[in-house]
């Protein structure tokens, strides 16, 4: 049973546990982009702007994105380092190596410097929130 998902145990955990802990040989994209944000900062950003609304004035649209740029390889390569898990059998793969059920684009990181510069704290960057997230 894995612990993923904010130490809520599942029967499967997460992907990234789950072969690693295996040590199953798995592709991770090396050429797909995301910049993940830890779901307590979501809670913490929201509940500010709740708090107050004057802090987000004149801005319509805020991008909430965490501070990194990853790829799906670094997110296996972290989450193996915090798990203290042999990261031997991530393999870096370009996404065009597997058929995919849905198209997916390459890059889905955004720019969420615009939110930072209004809240006064910064979203914890991904080794971190992987010490809340596997408890």
């Amino acid at each position: 049973m894995g612990t993923c998902q904010l130490g809520v145990p599942t029967n499967q955990g997460c992907l990234q546990e789950r072969v690693l802990r295996d040590g199953t040989s798995t592709s991770f994209f090396s050429d797909q982009f995301r910049n993940p944000i830890y779901v307590g900062d979501i809670v913490r950003i929201v509940s500010y702007l709740a708090r107050d609304p004057a802090a987000a004035a004149g801005h319509r649209v805020l991008n909430m994105g965490g501070s990194e740029r990853v790829s799906r390889v670094d997110i296996a390569q972290a989450v193996a380092a915090h798990l203290s898990l042999d990261g031997g059998c991530i393999v870096s793969a370009p996404a065009s190596s597997v058929p995919l059920a849905v198209a997916s684009p390459a890059d889905i990181s955004m720019d969420s410097s615009k939110l930072f510069s209004i809240v006064p704290f910064a979203p914890l960057v991904l080794r971190e929130a992987l010490r809340f997230v596997f408890v």
